[in-house]
């Protein structure tokens, strides 16, 4: 019987595992590059400097990214013939970061949640990681996925230190959480949170070594992440031109302080925007994110705390807690800075790794709470009714655009086209009947019925999401490769050395097709100028490109025939 039963496991697991690839591989043909401009440009740009190519004049134009990722985009371009084989191999790299993710959340249940069946684990994973936001970062060549499977894995790590106190495991895990600061600066708060966890109960279990290790790691990221940062705003972004990026390291240790002071300004908008994103936070998860708090009440509650199984489940509860409640709170300081976007009440991209393995514990306690866990989720669900309406007012209110990418649930429910009060009555109907559902099953106390609903709703609710969202994604990428296609081809065709754009800043903030032409052919020298000088005497051999809707077209389309225009740029060759 035992052995069936591991055939089915194996089998489900790589059913899922199939399901996992497949779901971010067949669109694979579009990955034709960069497509979220600033971002992955920034990203890359560590990449073409540590590969010795020379991009200074876009990268003074990009605002200032992390440079971890950059160093991973390196290795990938240093091996790859050209870039967009280094890109489609950068978001394969995604996907199985993905895959790691789940593998690592099953065996993190195994220790959570040991009565429960290996398939049912399986299947929980699956509806944990296969989340709309996940799968979406997934196709860009950014580093989410790679900062949720560390954290996922510190996770993992911590449990089983927990369970046997094995140093050797809970090496791994700090060597991911180094790993994560190193990636981008708001894993420096994920870092502290988790050795402040490991420093507190080793000093409670008297493991000194372990004590000293922790310390050790704390200041070893700290000085790491710190030379980074330096190293990058010194060398990749340089002061190169008027034009010169904006050199703010705005999620670091450094900018805590401007972001605590925005509570103080903004303290009723700071409450909106954490409003904002704990609603999100319930929506990605099906209302799963509820459990492990309440979970965690009743742990401490409890007298018998000595058991190795509650030891785990306490220790994991606490950093999952914090480590959302950090994030959460910092992401709603940060966005306060740009509230003039749309999206910022329900920006969730800088926090959604914390959610998924609290979905994960989530969907677990569901079958291991008893009858009380649904008066949660009926309060849950309550308290959502009621502050759904006041967020989509909100939203409304603010006229600039919404980035459905990094708020992706909502970002959904915005691409209905439809009026916020059509929005508001059509989720709100969604959820009344969510929670009549609920009401029903407790006062029946039908708790396999309710599972099986739960988890549908939440099946069919990511599903639109992603699919709204991805169906987005790929109009965006194909506007984007349509407007240079023909452009690119030409400067390829001609063996094209050196291009100069034309910048229209009534029109565009940044050059951002000349960074789509410059990814494309990475050896290529790009010049950025706002004024043509027709006594110039370096533009007597230069190609020319700017934007076809700018004004300055009329100022040398006279002066030089040879001229191709698309839908989005213009290109004159003087030779």
């Amino acid at each position: 019987m035992q052995k069936k039963n591991n055939v089915l496991h194996n089998k489900l697991f790589m059913t899922i595992s199939i399901i996992i690839v497949i779901l971010l591989a067949y669109q694979a043909n579009s990955y034709t590059g960069i497509s979220l401009l600033n971002d992955e440009f920034g990203y890359w740009s560590t990449a073409a400097y540590l590969n010795r190519l020379n991009w200074n004049e876009l990268v003074g134009m990009t605002p200032y990214y992390a440079p971890g990722y950059g160093f991973v985009l390196a290795v990938i371009m240093k091996i790859c013939p050209t870039t967009v084989l280094a890109y489609k191999v950068a978001i394969g790299l995604n996907i199985f970061l993905l895959w790691l993710s789940y593998y690592f959340l099953e065996k993190l249940g195994r220790l959570l949640f040991p009565n429960l069946s290996d398939n049912l684990l399986i299947i929980i994973g699956c509806l944990s990681v296969l989340v709309p936001n996940l799968l979406v970062y997934s196709q860009y060549t950014w580093p989410e996925p790679f900062i949720n499977f560390l954290y996922i894995y510190m996770t993992y790590s911590l449990a089983i230190f927990a369970k046997n106190k094995n140093v050797r495991i809970l090496n791994g895990g700090l060597i991911a959480a180094c790993l994560l600061s190193f990636l981008h600066p708001r894993g420096q708060f994920v870092l502290i949170v988790y050795l402040g966890i490991i420093l507190a109960y080793s000093l409670y279990i008297k493991k000194y070594g372990v004590v000293c290790l922790t310390i050790f790691t704390f200041g070893f990221a700290m000085i790491c992440t710190s030379f980074l940062k330096n190293w990058a705003l010194h060398s990749i972004w340089p002061e190169t031109s008027e034009y010169s990026a904006v050199n703010s390291v705005s999620f670091d240790s450094t900018s805590i302080y401007d972001q605590i002071k925005a509570l103080f300004v903004e303290p009723n908008l700071f409450l909106i925007s954490i409003m904002g994103k704990v609603e999100s936070s319930l929506l990605m998860s099906g209302f799963m994110v509820i459990l492990p708090f309440a979970s965690l009440i009743h742990t401490m509650k409890r007298k018998n705390r000595a058991n190795s199984t509650n030891t785990i489940w306490t220790l994991v509860s606490i950093w999952l807690i914090l480590g959302f409640i950090v994030m959460l709170g910092l992401t709603s300081a940060r966005t306060l800075f740009w509230m003039e976007r749309q999206d910022n009440l329900v920006y969730t991209r800088y926090f959604d790794f914390t959610v998924i393995p609290l979905t994960f514990m989530g969907w677990g306690l569901l079958k291991m709470l008893p009858k009380n866990k649904y008066l949660y989720l009926i309060v849950g669900i309550s308290l959502s009714l009621i502050s759904f309406p006041y967020l989509v007012s909100k939203i409304y209110e603010i006229p600039t655009g919404f980035n459905y990418i990094c708020s992706v649930m909502f970002g959904s429910l915005m691409l209905l086209n439809i009026s916020s009060q059509q929005l508001i009555w059509g989720v709100e109907i969604v959820q009344l009947i969510f929670l009549v559902l609920l009401i029903l099953v407790y006062v029946k106390e039908r708790e396999k019925l309710a599972f099986y609903v739960l988890v549908i709703m939440s099946f069919l609710l990511n599903s639109y999401a992603y699919y709204a969202v991805n169906q987005k994604i790929i109009n965006n990428r194909l506007n984007d490769y349509s407007r240079i296609a023909d452009i690119a081809d030409y400067i390829e065709g001609n063996r094209i050395k050196k291009i100069t754009y034309i910048l229209d800043s009534e029109i565009e903030s940044y050059p951002y097709d000349a960074k789509l032409i410059q990814f494309l052919d990475p050896s290529l020298q790009v010049s950025i100028i706002d004024e043509y000088d027709e006594n110039s005497e370096e533009n007597a051999s230069t190609v020319f490109m700017l934007n076809s809707r700018s004004d300055k077209n009329n100022q040398i389309q006279d002066l030089y025939d040879h001229k191709i225009e698309t839908d989005g740029l213009s290109l004159y060759n003087t030779k």
